[in-house]
């Protein structure tokens, strides 16, 4: 009887809709014969699905059996849009409510639409209750991008995994609605609806699907930074009080100096691989982002009388914000019992990680400031050879699911770089323990000390080079984002290996980036500059005068 075509138009990116995008598109409707039609409606929908399914060790009671529990099953609508293009708005309004169908002849009919900019928040908040078990506040709901929207027809998933996987949706999609008219006979069977469904693809700008995490709770906050300048031969503490405290140790001690971003290093390819793993629970929801100012005191030293006095005023340029410590999850005890080593991964920039950003170059505050810390007998530590063999980092998801007060968890593993040459030659300098530094620790008592020394991973010349998803990889058909929403969280977290050879023994070592918030967006800051086209002077042309027309 009719056939609908709908073709929407594409994004302004080409590849997915965004909070900028005004949603729009072609009807075509293709009529054989003539039909009575009603209206014609285009609708643009979201909801949120997800299925939870309990143990077969959970039973329940009911009229003196037990009988298994029951997979839970939780739908939340997050955008209704409704809008008519046939018949016309002045038609509409004419008739005043009693509408009746139009005979339509054959032929092929075009309509367009376009919906507003899709809302921040969805619809489903007001039916929130404050009892209701969800993975974020009310007051931080926000519209939650497409995710598993591949996936809508679980029964023709042949993997295990992805299956399981499926069972979490965010799905957008366009649907057109012909409602026809009346039969005219009462005995035939009678269809009154004609749909097209479309799905589409909607990512929300970063600001829209960052979420408040407390990372005093995943990491320790580090020390004020201080340059060298003055600084070779003192002890600096940054707990931001007067206090004078004598040095007990004649040893040198300095403080990581700020560092600086340095562009133009060549990019590394086809670094990304896809492995999965076991890895641990994910850890309970967070509340709020701290807010980390610098402390206002300014150091002197005074190195005749071995003291070094903290005065309180204002903040200079050689004090930088602090950091976040991200501890190796076990310490490695190296020679005796009394003495321990671990690894920290000191940075203020792994909160938030973009599409094409540096991980271990110089200046890219991610993975550039490692640091092997070792805490006991000072003999002990300078007498122990310690050897970086290999390194993997991996990035960690966790997709949890709710419905009903169940969550399930789905947790993969994606390899994004393995370096197997730590210990060759050319990379002899990634570990230098002359440069040594001994910290200032009176609680460990006499002989014992605690030193560190940095492991210069950003200086190996394919990390340096390495850019976080330079190749816009899709997870099990999703990208690489994280976002929460009601029923649904995908959160992130990196995880750094490195083998070590301690005393004849190959000991492995576990950093673990809780929270990592990850967007499939460009950095605004990495995006290249269009320059303008060089000038190019224009041909000079002279006026030639045709002497033989002029004779003619």
């Amino acid at each position: 009887m009719a056939d609908i075509k709908l073709i929407i138009d594409p994004p302004i990116n080409n590849e997915y809709f965004s909070n900028e995008d005004l949603i729009s598109g072609t009807i075509i409707l293709d009529i054989k014969k003539s039909l009575s039609i009603k209206k014609i409606n285009v609708k643009l929908k979201g909801y949120v699905e997800t299925l939870t399914k309990m143990s077969g060790d959970y039973f329940h009671g009911q009229g003196g059996l037990m009988t298994p529990v029951q997979d839970n099953r939780s739908i939340h609508g997050i955008i209704d849009i409704d809008q008519r293009v046939f018949p016309p708005d002045n038609v509409w309004d004419a008739l005043d409510g009693n509408v009746k169908p139009f005979k339509v002849k054959p032929g092929s009919y075009d309509y367009r639409f376009q919906f507003p900019k899709l809302p921040k928040r969805p619809s489903c908040i007001q039916h929130h209750i404050y009892d209701i078990n969800c993975f974020v506040k009310k007051s931080e709901t926000r519209l939650p991008p497409s995710f598993n929207y591949e996936w809508q027809d679980p029964t023709k998933i042949d993997n295990l995994d992805i299956y399981f996987y499926s069972f979490g949706k965010v799905l957008y999609y366009i649907q057109v609605q012909l409602e026809l008219g009346k039969s005219k006979a009462w005995y035939k069977p009678f269809n009154r609806y004609f749909t097209e469904t479309e799905y589409i693809n909607f990512i929300p700008d970063p600001k829209e699907t960052m979420y408040k995490v407390d990372y005093d709770k995943i990491a320790e906050v580090g020390e004020v930074e201080y340059t060298e300048q003055n600084l070779n031969n003192s002890i600096v503490t940054g707990d931001g009080v007067n206090r004078r405290r004598l040095l007990r140790e004649k040893d040198k001690f300095t403080i990581p100096h700020n560092v600086n971003d340095n562009d133009n290093e060549n990019e590394l390819t086809n670094m990304m691989s896809n492995t999965m793993l076991n890895a641990p629970a994910v850890t309970t929801d967070q509340n709020e982002l701290p807010t980390f100012s610098s402390l206002e005191v300014d150091a002197l030293s005074d190195t005749n009388n071995n003291t070094i006095d903290i005065i309180q005023g204002n903040s200079r340029s050689n004090l930088t914000s602090r950091h976040l410590i991200y501890k190796s999850t076990y310490s490695v005890h190296i020679g005796d019992d009394a003495t321990i080593m671990c690894v920290e991964v000191r940075s203020r920039g792994l909160k938030y990680t973009y599409r094409r950003d540096f991980l271990f170059r110089h200046g890219s505050n991610k993975f550039d400031h490692i640091f092997l810390v070792f805490k006991g007998n000072k003999d002990t530590i300078r007498n122990t050879k310690v050897t970086p063999l290999k390194m993997q980092l991996n990035l960690l998801e966790y997709a949890s699911y709710l419905s009903h007060g169940v969550a399930n968890e789905n947790v993969s593993s994606l390899r994004l770089i393995e370096v197997t040459d730590l210990n060759s030659p050319e990379n002899k300098n990634i570990v230098n323990f002359e440069e040594c530094r001994t910290l200032m620790t009176p609680d460990l008592g006499y002989g014992k000390c605690k030193m560190e020394c940095e492991l210069k991973l950003k200086d190996h010349e394919i990390l340096k080079k390495l850019r976080f998803n330079k190749e816009n990889y899709l997870h099990r058909g999703n990208r690489l984002f994280s976002f929460k929403c009601c029923t649904i969280k995908r959160i992130f977290r990196f995880q750094l290996v490195i083998s070590w050879q301690i005393g004849g023994k190959v000991i492995q070592t576990e950093n673990i980036i809780n929270n990592a918030q990850i967007f499939s967006h460009l950095r605004e800051k990495a995006n290249k500059v269009e320059h303008l086209p060089r000038y190019v002077e224009p041909p000079k042309y002279t006026e030639v005068r045709n002497v033989d027309n002029d004779n003619a």
